[in-house]
C-alpha cells in the first residue's frame, strides 16, 4: 500500500505540479538548445547525454583518426568504449543511485546499514576514479569525436 502511495505522490508531484515548468523548459530547449535546468545542473546534463552521444558516434562513424592510439578502427572503438564507460561511471556517480543496487526497497523497509553505506561509498569512489581516469583520454580525442 505504501508503494502505491509513493507512486501516486511522485506522479502528482512530477507530472502535474511541474507541468508549467516542463512546458517552459521544452520551449527554451527548442529556442536556445538548452533549458534553465540544463544550465543550472550542467554536470548532470553532460553525464546524462554523453554516453548516448558516444554510442551514436561509435555506431554511425565511418572514419577514425588514424594516428597514435587510434590508428585502426578497432583501436578507435576501444577508445570510444573507454569513454562510454567513463561517462557511465560519471552518470552513476552524479545520480548517486548505489543504494538501489544493494537494496531496492530501502525507502520502504528501513534505513541502510553501516555495511551498505560503506559499500555504496566504495562504489562511488570507484566510479569517480574511473571517470577521472577517462577525462585525459576525452580531452586528447575531443576534436576527433564526430561521425564523419
Amino acid at each position: 500500500m505504501l508503494k502505491i502511495y509513493y507512486l501516486i505522490k511522485r506522479f502528482i508531484t512530477y507530472k502535474v505540479l511541474y507541468l508549467p515548468y516542463n512546458i517552459k523548459e521544452f520551449y527554451l530547449r527548442g529556442k536556445r538548445g538548452y533549458g534553465n535546468s540544463d544550465a543550472s545542473q550542467f554536470s548532470f546534463f553532460l553525464t546524462e547525454r554523453m554516453p548516448d552521444i558516444l554510442r551514436y558516434i561509435k555506431k554511425n562513424s565511418f572514419a577514425y583518426p588514424g594516428y597514435d592510439d587510434a590508428d585502426t578502427p578497432e583501436k578507435w572503438d576501444t577508445l570510444l568504449d573507454t569513454l562510454i564507460e567513463g561517462w557511465e561511471a560519471g552518470k552513476r556517480y552524479i545520480n548517486d543511485d548505489y543504494i538501489f543496487k544493494i537494496d531496492k526497497d530501502f525507502y520502504i523497509k528501513k534505513w541502510p546499514t553501516d555495511e551498505q553505506v560503506k559499500e555504496c561509498l566504495d562504489m562511488a569512489e570507484k566510479d569517480k576514479d574511473t571517470f577521472e581516469a577517462m577525462m585525459p583520454i576525452f580531452v586528447k580525442w575531443f576534436f576527433s569525436l564526430d561521425v564523419g
